[in-house]
């Protein structure tokens, strides 16, 4: 994700004392009744359950952590990754001339919403239906609209016209596994035959951005590191002569957080370097890669958000406690209904009253219980691709769960690359095992004559 979208965490303690300055007694309160309830060994109320909100009696962020080493863990990831894939590219195909980036971001909701919930639709053992549904909303951004953008209702309406390159980006969650994915298209012509000189300009970036991602999938085999993947993005973007976009950032996921403290950087300053620890990829781990680049000489990323309405997406902070605003509950209350206990970003358009959503949107940013993330731009006159995938490490090697391979007029080849690029890019993701082949019956006996032979 890129870099800087949010406003800075503080740390828990100080939220805390903001938080229980107004209302202590009643916090105190409700915590006493979930330490009572973790000390009974009962379990909080579900949002299946219909009890009102309490994100004190539910803590995600202190969660134990599982593993795909858990095969339930597994096959929701898996799931996820089939299901974000599948929309992702319906979505794509729908990118048309003439297509409503509205309609395209309602469907793409609308889709997950239905797909996601026909899955885990039982009770679990404890008589609660599992979380499922939106982990990102649909965006679709075009042209220097880089990325985070879903309209609102009352915003003008956005029209897909031919030659607009367009990034659609989406999200998948079951029981907090995330999987999310972005994918970039060129709007071509129905009738034209061969790409015109602009279009075959912002060809050449998504063939760049494409084989890095390429690149990177291999270099994140068990053993590889971070700073490996950093410094193969300068020579792809160097070879292409394009730019890395300055903040983008790939993470190690964990439940019911797609942005982990373990992290790849797009490029490198003096600065980055200090904050880029160096990170051994192990199997196991499941990782969003996210690779952007840009042409123009300029890889500067940048927001114009000056108001709530400018922020289309917002996540939850680290804490959360109990509001006492109407407007505030009825806000946790809309996402509670929705099934995913406000830990996965939304929009204001997800709410039936976006009056009473945005002020209550507008309490939660004030109080710094939510965080925004703006609209970021480039310069008109630039093209940003865009590839995401969501990738698992095993010990046989990578496997990338969602996102989609760049489309067929994208020349996927090694002629412009490195040599090493090239070599890497020609190698599988899996672990190559050397295995010995059985040999021959006859084979083996010719071998056992001679070194008899050889005795005698």
């Amino acid at each position: 994700m890129p870099r800087g979208l949010s406003r800075p965490r503080q740390s828990l303690q100080g939220k805390r004392k903001r938080s229980l300055s107004a209302d202590a007694r009643a916090s105190s309160r409700s915590k006493s009744r979930s330490k009572s309830r973790a000390a009974s060994g009962s379990r909080p109320r579900s949002a299946s359950s219909g009890a009102e909100y309490d994100a004190s009696a539910v803590d995600f962020f202190e969660q134990p952590e599982e593993t795909i080493l858990e095969p339930s863990v597994e096959d929701k990831y898996r799931l996820g990754g089939q299901i974000a894939t599948k929309i992702l590219k319906e979505l794509c195909e729908l990118v048309v001339p003439g297509a409503s980036v509205m309609e395209l971001c309602k469907k793409g909701d609308a889709m997950i919403a239905k797909q996601t919930h026909a899955h885990y639709a039982k009770p679990d053992e404890h008589g609660d239906i599992i979380e499922r549904g939106i982990a990102f909303p649909t965006c679709i951004n075009v042209n220097n609209i880089v990325c985070h953008y879903q309209p609102l209702l009352e915003k003008q309406e956005v029209i897909i016209s031919a030659g607009d390159v367009v990034r659609v980006e989406l999200g998948v969650h079951f029981d907090g596994y995330v999987n999310t994915a972005a994918h970039t298209i060129l709007v071509r012509d129905a009738d034209a035959d061969e790409p015109s000189v602009p279009e075959q300009i912002n060809i050449d970036v998504l063939a760049a951005t494409y084989t890095a991602a390429a690149a990177a999938l291999r270099l994140m085999k068990p053993g590889g590191s971070n700073h490996e993947v950093t410094d193969m993005f300068r020579s792809v973007a160097h070879s292409y002569g394009v730019d890395v976009a300055n903040g983008v950032i790939s993470h190690r996921m964990k439940r019911w957080d797609e942005a982990g403290t373990q992290i790849i950087l797009g490029c490198t300053s003096v600065a980055d370097q200090v904050l880029q620890d160096t990170v051994i990829f192990q199997p196991n781990q499941i990782w969003t890669l996210d690779v952007v680049f840009i042409n123009g000489g300029d890889n500067t990323l940048r927001s114009k958000a000056a108001s709530i309405s400018d922020h289309f997406v917002f996540k939850r902070s680290e804490v959360m406690e109990g509001q006492r605003r109407k407007t505030a509950r009825y806000v946790l209350n809309a996402l509670r209904i929705q099934g995913n206990q406000c830990m996965m970003p939304f929009t204001l358009n997800t709410f039936d009253n976006p009056t009473k959503g945005k002020a209550g949107v507008s309490q939660l940013l004030k109080d710094q219980l939510l965080d925004s993330i703006p609209v970021l731009y480039c310069r008109p006159f630039q093209c940003v691709a865009r590839y995401k995938w969501t990738v698992m490490i095993t010990e046989k090697g990578v496997q990338r769960l969602a996102g989609l391979p760049p489309p067929a007029y994208v020349p996927v080849t090694t002629n412009r690359v490195t040599r090493d690029v090239a070599e890497l890019l020609r190698s599988s993701v899996r672990i190559d095992k050397q295995v010995k082949k059985p040999q021959h019956a006859a084979k083996r006996q010719r071998h056992a004559t001679a070194i008899l032979a050889d005795a005698q």
